[in-house]
């Protein structure tokens, strides 16, 4: 959980937005948590580590975790250089056998409600709590979650600004380890908006949707299919519907996957986004004696009665492992269904570690839009030593408007325990001719774990 100076609401002052589920399920997590000073248990072996960060760009950056076999406990700190108006944050994420409060990430059912067009897998092998602890001041979202196979949990948008408007949502959970079925039901409420001065920001009243999903999955190592369907109801609002599969497959050294989705018109998310009419994702790989390869397929469509948008990618991917090094090759084609040339997206990246000189590696990206090249970087990084870690690297970026640089070099000592690292380097690309001393960043990071 996290807290800055930002102003506007706050969900948990709110009368209409953070309903007494929320403040009893937060306020019982702290209630829990003022009993730490006892924990963790003699009984269980603790491990904890820490990490400081202090950059004359980003200011510090402090964090902290302790974990037992069934308990953690992770913590950040974040202050920003003298020189901005950014207030100060802080927040940390604490678990216990049937109880997670803090920053937190959606899992499972939750994910596909909040994002059902995801790319990534959300469905195969979940069960548990809809929420997941996530490092503070990194999660997009703040909530509690009370239970295992069946529970309740409340959820915030993380307070440091980066949520697209306030909004709480409170529910239950239904999802036994090792059952196929799964379900959930929550419900979320949005403030009303003043909007902007112009008629293009008009205002938006307070809402509030409900929402049902239930979810099945089955398979077992060789294979796996999961699939859900949700519902939501506006009130006031348009109802919707939103549906996703998700199929992995693994036979004699090949690995397919499949996530497809699907969502009408007036689906609308938790964060008051939408989702694309049908999206689907196809990858194949295989790994074996030294080469690694993937082709994967996409097909977007972002609305069902207009074919503008459209978009249909590919991908490839080769890794080679052999006596002369380690190289690797990454390629990405989109087109677009419009016949116009910035409808067309190619990239390529590569990267080379030859055998001679492991502690070397040579990469390249090159970008095209529309037949015309965006951009074209080339760099090497130097990375040697164990004891006194050695790390160098440089970049060069070809621009149609002229030619970047990046460089940064990093030194330190680390032991079995601790690590001390001091760098120097340029805070991102500096376009030629402009002053290198201006551009630098200067850091030094502290890293200690125990035991």
């Amino acid at each position: 959980m996290s807290h800055t100076g930002h102003g506007g609401l706050d969900p948990l002052k709110a009368g209409g937005l953070a309903p007494i589920a929320i403040r009893a399920a937060i306020a019982a997590a702290w209630l829990l948590s003022a009993g730490l000073d006892a924990w963790p248990s003699p009984q269980r072996a603790a491990s904890a580590i820490g990490a400081l960060e202090l950059s004359n760009v980003d200011g510090l950056d402090c964090k902290a975790a302790i974990a037992t076999a069934a308990a953690g406990l992770r913590f950040s700190y974040r202050v920003p250089v003298p020189a901005s108006d950014d207030p100060a944050e802080v927040g940390f994420t604490m678990t216990l056998p049937y109880l997670l409060v803090g920053s937190a990430r959606p899992v499972g059912l939750a994910a596909f409600v909040e994002a059902p067009a995801s790319a990534i897998v959300t469905l195969l092998g979940r069960s548990g709590a809809p929420l997941e602890a996530a490092w503070p001041l990194a999660a997009t979202r703040v909530g509690a979650a009370l239970g295992d196979d069946y529970g309740a949990y409340a959820e915030l948008p993380a307070f440091d600004g980066g949520s697209a408007g306030d909004w709480a949502a409170y529910g239950f959970w239904a999802a036994p380890r090792g059952s196929p079925l799964s379900a959930l039901a929550s419900v979320v409420e949005t403030e009303a908006e003043p909007g902007g001065l112009g008629w293009y920001d008009p205002p938006a009243p307070a809402g509030r949707r409900a929402y049902g999903a239930l979810g099945v999955s089955v398979g077992g190592p060789a294979w796996a299919a999961a699939g859900a369907a949700a519902a939501s109801l506006g009130l006031p609002g348009r109802d919707a519907a939103a549906g996703r599969a998700e199929a992995r497959l693994s036979v004699a050294g090949y690995r397919l996957e499949l996530v497809a989705s699907c969502a009408d018109r007036f689906w609308v998310d938790v964060d008051g986004g939408q989702a694309p009419f049908l999206r689907a994702d196809l990858s194949l790989r295989r790994s074996r004696s030294g080469l690694a390869w993937a082709l994967g397929w996409r097909y977007l469509r972002p609305d069902a009665y207009t074919p503008e948008g459209t978009a249909v990618s590919m991908r490839a991917s080769c890794d080679l492992a052999a006596w002369l090094g380690l190289a690797s090759v990454r390629a990405r084609l989109s087109l677009a269904d419009s016949a116009e040339a910035g409808s067309s997206v190619v990239e390529l990246d590569a990267r080379y570690r030859p055998a001679p000189a492991p502690w070397l590696s040579l990469r390249s990206s090159w970008r095209v839009v529309g037949g015309a090249s965006e951009r074209f970087d080339l760099g090497a990084a130097i990375s040697a030593g164990s004891r006194w870690p050695l790390e160098l690297e440089s970049g060069l970026r070809f621009v149609p408007e002229g030619r970047l640089y990046k460089a940064g070099l990093s030194l330190g000592v680390s032991g079995d325990r601790a690590s001390v690292r001091l760098g120097i380097g340029s805070d991102g690309w500096i376009p030629e001719g402009a002053s290198w001393v201006e551009g630098l960043e200067y850091t030094v990071r502290l890293s200690a774990r125990f035991p």
